[in-house]
């Protein structure tokens, strides 16, 4: 008879936020990261970069800081992009605002999901109609209709293809293409 072996299945206590899933055990390890938590740790990080690091005493007379400062300045434009995509989408959805406290590098976070008991359903419905007005004003800049309507309408279109810029543009094209015809010809 051929003996199996018995693979042991560990069981890790682990609580979730809005932040990740961490481990129970010490509460800092994270074992899944949300992009909440994610777009936080980065956003704390280049602030400890901007507050500290840069605001050394002569640092920025330092050799070592000079010819080390393209690969810095790539790093931090790489990081501060990141930051612009995840901003984008917690803006657009709307349900957490960073706020920077004064005297620390960390960020007190705002939302409507924090609400008193009671007052959760209340809070969630005064965030849907923001977002809604949100939209709605989105719309209006971009001199769009609503989603929920139809489209534009060809008047509307023309009006919007029709801006200073971009006359100036058509001329442009049509006045490089006369003189590329006269030097061809010519």
């Amino acid at each position: 008879m051929r003996g199996f072996k018995i693979i042991r299945k560990r069981f890790r206590f682990c609580r979730r936020d809005e932040f990740g899933t961490r481990s129970h055990r010490g509460g800092r390890e994270f074992v899944k990261i949300t992009p909440l938590g994610l777009e936080l740790s980065l956003r704390t990080d280049l602030r400890i970069i901007t507050e500290t690091c840069y605001k050394m005493d002569g640092i920025h007379g330092w050799d070592a800081y000079q010819q080390h400062l393209p690969a810095i300045r790539a790093h931090i434009a790489t990081l501060a992009a990141a930051l612009r995509r995840y901003k984008a989408r917690r803006v657009e959805r709307g349900l957490f605002h960073f706020v920077p406290m004064k005297k620390s590098v960390g960020f007190w976070i705002l939302s409507p999901l924090r609400a008193p008991p009671g007052a959760e359903r209340k809070a969630l419905d005064k965030w849907r109609r923001q977002r809604q007005k949100r939209a709605a004003a989105a719309a209006l800049l971009l001199k769009k209709k609503p989603m929920d309507q139809a489209c534009a309408s060809l008047g509307e279109m023309k009006a919007r293809l029709m801006t200073p810029s971009a006359v100036l543009y058509v001329a442009y094209l049509v006045f490089v293409s006369v003189l590329s015809c006269m030097v061809l010809f010519l």
